[in-house]
């Protein structure tokens, strides 16, 4: 049975999608500010261009900032949107939007709430009687690992650790001791017994879940439970996360919190219950809940939450096929379409129009031109969101494309960037890391496109007041790429696609451009932020690589897009009617 197959007959996805590929003017939306003339003005001139139905143009009433309040971004942008497709029909066939010029690109961090503080406090609270019990548990290890007469003392105990990181790293370094004492005690009795300690001691600090990682092969002196009696614990795991999941799909404020913090105690332990505790203080702080606007408009049809992080980008092919994934996502995000959102934006009207024109241009001819890719020379890795990943990564794109593709490529595997001017003729550009400070190395073909992985590289595409700072994404447009992609604020590594997926189904020419990001995204309702015209196919015309030449197997085909929300998830909104004052006029 096929992965599509599979994921219809569980009602993972609606009923109607988008095959891959298939996006055209017609699945389009094009957002714009009223406020703005620019912004105006640049919807039409793209649906001129394009062929994007004038009906199809969504007006909204915002402030001329970069920066949205969170308490506006519901009832200014989610909501209206939402109502306009509604309204009009349009939910089952819109599933791309192109936000202009003059739109706000950030919407600001959670206002915590006197509710929000109460519950901080308790978590707080909580957070340190969870340190002091894990402190009393490291001194019982320390006594197997270093026995002594004197009274056993930790540092933890006078000065507590405060990063569930941190305190797992210790506690692992403390069990290893104690385990290799162990296993040099000559009395077998004693030996049984100092071990059935120490698995006393993984189940306090790690919960079951830690004793099943420690626990995978039979040990030389039989100690290993059965094999029945691990699959039992394995499953009690499996009942134990979902039902935990559940419970904190409430939220921070939520009743059930107490109980799913009693059940991550028991399954994760005392450390577990750390890390838990420390994102919901975040969370409750308003930490981490500042986020791109095209991102956030990426889930209006997704399950109300918090703002804090992210969501999982169920348009992801690597998501989708992913059995782990499908597992740890709700069902009800899976049910949820993604709208795919790309932004035709930047530093000056005339420069946007420079792009549309550029992306149109380009696909009549094909993109032609080097491929440049900058790597840092760091060790191999395959450790998730690692500096050591992506840079393998990089390199593993310049290997692709300069064995499979006609284009000439140039990989630089030092520490530092591309000197001034060292590439002339840039069609597709990758590279890292440098923050805030563009290096002008390119000169880029008509319908180039790039991008820098760096924390902030999209900050502000206008940024008029501090010269001094480049950002990567401003700077890379003004250059002259047609299509970029950055976080508005400290995205974590993770949040970027991997650059081989991204640029290599882009040289497949069968995909748009905001498909080859919302395939590869790992994240949405977070940082990151496509700039250039959604429906941009660059290799259209001179296609340089097979979509199985990037993605494996296991992963192919890609999945249709969904496009149709659940009929009863949906409120019935009246119709307006075809000359609706509110639609733009030419």
């Amino acid at each position: 049975m096929s992965n599509l197959v599979l994921l219809t007959a569980c009602g993972l996805f609606p009923w109607s999608a988008l095959p891959p590929g298939g996006l055209d003017p017609n699945h389009v939306a094009l957002v714009f500010n009223k406020k703005s003339r620019a912004s105006g003005e640049l919807a039409l001139f793209y649906a001129d261009r394009r062929g994007v139905p004038k009906r199809q143009m969504i007006a909204l009433d915002l402030p001329l900032k970069e920066d949205l309040p969170r308490v506006e971004y519901e009832s200014k942008v989610a909501e209206p949107i939402r109502d306009w497709l509604m309204a009009r029909g349009l939910v089952d066939r819109i599933v791309c939007l192109a936000v202009f010029y003059d739109v706000p690109i950030r919407v600001g961090p959670q206002t915590v709430t006197p509710e929000m503080r109460r519950a901080l406090s308790k978590a707080r609270r909580q957070q340190k009687r969870t340190l002091q019990a894990y402190a009393r548990l490291l001194a019982e290890v320390n006594g197997v690992a270093r026995p002594t007469t004197r009274p056993t003392t930790t540092t933890t105990a006078t000065r507590p650790v405060k990063r569930a990181a941190d305190v797992r790293k210790e506690f692992l370094t403390a069990l290893a001791l104690a385990k290799d004492r162990a296993s040099r005690l000559r009395d077998p009795v004693a030996d049984r017994a100092a071990n059935r300690r120490l698995l006393t001691y993984m189940e306090r600090a790690e919960g079951v879940s830690g004793v099943l990682r420690h626990i995978r092969k039979p040990d030389r002196r039989g100690t290993e439970l059965g094999q029945k009696q691990l699959e039992k614990l394995r499953q009690a795991v499996r009942e134990g996360q979902a039902r935990i999941n559940e419970l904190l799909r409430a939220g921070p404020l939520a009743p059930e919190r107490d109980q799913a913090r009693e059940l991550i105690g028991r399954f994760a332990g005392l450390i577990g219950l750390l890390a838990h505790l420390e994102q919901d203080i975040e969370r409750l702080r308003g930490k981490h809940t500042t986020a791109s606007l095209d991102s956030e408009l990426s889930t209006p049809w997704a399950p109300r939450a918090g703002p804090y992080r992210w969501r999982i980008n169920t348009l992801n092919a690597r998501v989708r096929a992913s059995g782990a994934m499908r597992a740890a996502v709700a069902p009800a995000e899976w049910a949820a379409p993604v709208m795919m959102v790309a932004r035709l934006d930047g530093p000056s009207p005339t420069l946007v129009r420079r792009m549309i024109e550029d992306a149109i241009s380009t696909e009549k001819v094909g993109l032609k031109g080097h491929a440049y890719f900058d790597a840092r020379g760091l060790d191999a890795s395959r450790v998730p969101g690692s500096y050591e990943l992506y840079d393998q990564n990089v390199r593993d794109l310049a290997l692709l494309s300069r064995t499979k593709t006609s284009m000439p490529t140039v990989l630089d595997n030092y520490e530092d960037l591309f000197g001034l001017g060292m590439c002339p003729d840039a069609a597709l550009y990758c590279g890292w890391y440098r923050v805030g400070r563009y290096r002008d190395a390119f000169d880029f073909v008509r319908g180039a496109v790039g991008f820098h992985i760096a924390s902030s590289e999209a900050v502000s595409l206008r940024d008029r007041k501090n010269r001094k700072q480049r950002y990567w994404c401003k700077e890379l447009l003004k250059d002259g790429v047609a299509a970029t992609l950055g976080p508005v604020a400290e995205p974590f590594l993770s949040a970027f696609p991997k650059p081989r997926d991204f640029f290599g189904l882009l040289m497949t020419g069968q995909y748009t451009l905001v498909e080859c990001f919302y395939y590869t995204n790992p994240y949405n309702s977070w940082m990151m932020m496509l700039i250039g015209d959604p429906l941009y196919r660059p290799f259209k015309l001179n296609p340089q690589l097979k979509v199985q030449d990037v993605l494996p197997g296991d992963v192919l085909p890609l999945q249709p897009i969904p496009t149709s929300q659940p009929t009863a998830t949906r409120p019935v909104q009246p119709r307006l009617r075809a000359d609706d004052p509110s639609a733009p006029r030419p």
